[in-house]
C-alpha cells in the first residue's frame, strides 16, 4: 500500500462536525493519505424493510470474520438509519459508505455487478462538498482507498471530496445525498440561479 513520505492529514473541528485536516501544505497530485477498508460489500440498490433485512443478515457473514479492532472500529462507526428497518450492520453501511468501481489493473471489470461500498476507518470523515479539493480512488492493487489533492491545499484547510458524480443533473446529485441525511451547502449548490437539470460542477464560483 501507498504511504504519503510525511503525515499529511488530521482530524479536527469543521462546520460540519468532525473533518479532515491537511497537517502541511499539500501540493496538487500529492497523495494525502491511504487505508484499507474496515468492510467492502456490493452496494445494494434502495430496498424495502424486507429485503432491508435480508442485507443485513448477509452482511453479518464478513463482520463475524473481521479482526477484532476492526469489528470495534466498524460498530463506533454512526447509524442514521435506526428507524427504517436496515439494521446496526446495514445501517451503519448506508450512512458510512464510499462507492468504489472495482476493476482490475487492465481497465477490465472484475464481475458483472462491479460497484462495491466500502467503508473505512478514517477517510469516512472527509466531508462532502460539490467542489473537492481531494478525490478518492481505490488500488485493487493494494486493495486500499487513496486520497489525493487535486488542487494545492494550505496547511489547516479542511479536505472535501464529493460523495457523488458533480458533473450529473443538480438534482440528482442531491438526490444521491440523500441517504447521507444532509443538503449540500457548498457555494455551488447555494447558487441561487442553479436549475435542476443542470450540473453542479458547471456552477463552481471563479476563485480568479
Amino acid at each position: 500500500m501507498l504511504r504519503p513520505p510525511e503525515i499529511r492529514h488530521r482530524a479536527g473541528d469543521s462546520p460540519f462536525g468532525t473533518g479532515i485536516l491537511a497537517a502541511c501544505n499539500i501540493k496538487m497530485g500529492d497523495l494525502v493519505m491511504s487505508e484499507r477498508p474496515l468492510l467492502v460489500v456490493p452496494t445494494a440498490p434502495p430496498l424495502a424493510e424486507e429485503q432491508s433485512f435480508q442485507f443485513e443478515a448477509i452482511s453479518l457473514v464478513p463482520i463475524c470474520i473481521m479482526q477484532p479492532a476492526a469489528c470495534t472500529a466498524f460498530f463506533k462507526l454512526h447509524n442514521m438509519h435506526t428507524e427504517d428497518g436496515s439494521g446496526p450492520i446495514f445501517g451503519r453501511i448506508r450512512t458510512n459508505c464510499i462507492q468504489v468501481p472495482l476493476k482490475s489493473e487492465d481497465g477490465t471489470r472484475t464481475g458483472v455487478n462491479f460497484v462495491y461500498s466500502a467503508i473505512f476507518n478514517e477517510i469516512l470523515y472527509i466531508n462532502h462538498s460539490c467542489i473537492p479539493n481531494v478525490v478518492h480512488r481505490f488500488s485493487v492493487a493494494s486493495f486500499s482507498g487513496e486520497v489525493l489533492a487535486i488542487r494545492d491545499i494550505k496547511k489547516d484547510e479542511e479536505l472535501f471530496m464529493a460523495y457523488c458524480d458533480i458533473s450529473m443533473p443538480a438534482v440528482e446529485c442531491w438526490a444521491r445525498l440523500e441517504q447521507y441525511s444532509f443538503q449540500c451547502t457548498c457555494p455551488a449548490c447555494s447558487t441561487p440561479t442553479l436549475e435542476g437539470d443542470e450540473c453542479v460542477s458547471t456552477r463552481v464560483p471563479n476563485k480568479e
